[in-house]
């Protein structure tokens, strides 16, 4: 079975720098994640390209991706919609890769309500003050929308507690590195190796039952081999696999697995070895 991927999810208040650090992450040669690019309906800042940096669309699109519920989460922050497509993110963490997000803070709690096994890391800024110098060095905003930015920032980050880990952009190549050293932890916590252990476990017991559980089936270890040795051979036979020399061992852990359903019933008499019929 195909362990999934972690969703890893960046978010903090506008102007804090999300994109610059991601776009320095994925710069990176030894970046293992993948990025799920999401959809606006603001207009491309000088650079930005579609389905690159964002999937840039109408209001009337958007809304009718929301409408057809092809959104993992999405907001409306400062008179645009933001979201992130659901399938790719869907079809990626299924694959055993990781997922990056670079989203808004409202839709990071949609995404925690989903995957609450996800990574939520807060990019904070040194300051507010800092912040706000960043938001009219970029040139892109009305004296109006930096004073709604800076109102909404405030609010965000109050909003820091409900996310796992905290990293201050102070300097985008610093940031960058904390986040990556972040996700290599994670990959390490207890309750994640310890969880996918457990799933082996639990696959293996079904495969290959345990010679406690098969014993309560059979009376000894020599029947119990002599019953899978006598069914595994009659299982080739009726195969007829001539040209598969070496693979009786499969037949044998399918008669394991029969013995362990139930679906062997073995006898013995004073007269004879034991023997077993078959349903």
């Amino acid at each position: 079975m195909q362990e999934k991927g972690l969703l890893i999810v960046l978010s903090g208040p506008s102007g804090v720098g999300k994109g610059t650090v991601r776009k320095e992450l994925f710069s990176q040669p030894d970046t293992a994640f993948e990025y799920s690019v999401s959809a606006t309906t603001r207009l491309p800042r000088e650079g930005e390209r579609n389905g690159i940096d964002y999937f840039f669309k109408t209001r009337e699109e958007f809304e009718e991706m929301i409408k057809h519920d092809k959104l993992l989460e999405y907001a409306e922050f400062v008179g645009n919609y933001y979201g992130t497509p659901v399938d790719y993110v869907r079809e990626t963490l299924d694959s055993g890769k990781d997922v990056f997000l670079e989203i808004e803070v409202q839709g990071a709690s949609q995404v925690r309500s989903k995957f609450p096994e996800g990574l939520f890391i807060f990019l904070a800024p040194p300051s507010l003050s800092e912040l706000e110098n960043r938001i009219v060095t970029r040139g892109t905003e009305t004296e109006d929308l930096i004073r709604s930015r800076m109102r909404a920032a405030r609010e965000e980050i109050e909003m820091m507690e409900l996310y796992d880990y905290v990293v201050e952009n102070d300097q985008v190549e610093l940031a960058s590195e904390r986040i990556k050293a972040i996700v290599v932890a994670e990959h390490c916590r207890r309750e994640r190796v310890q969880y996918r252990y457990k799933k082996c476990w639990r696959l293996i017991e079904l495969l290959y039952p345990s010679i406690d559980s098969l014993l309560t089936k059979i009376d000894s270890k020599y029947s119990l081999v002599s019953v899978a040795a006598k069914r595994a051979r009659k299982m080739q036979v009726q195969q007829d696999l001539r040209l598969e020399k070496y693979v009786s061992h499969k037949f044998v852990g399918k008669a394991l697995e029969e013995i362990h359903a139930d679906k062997l019933h073995y006898k013995t008499s004073a007269d004879e070895d034991g023997s077993y019929s078959d349903e």
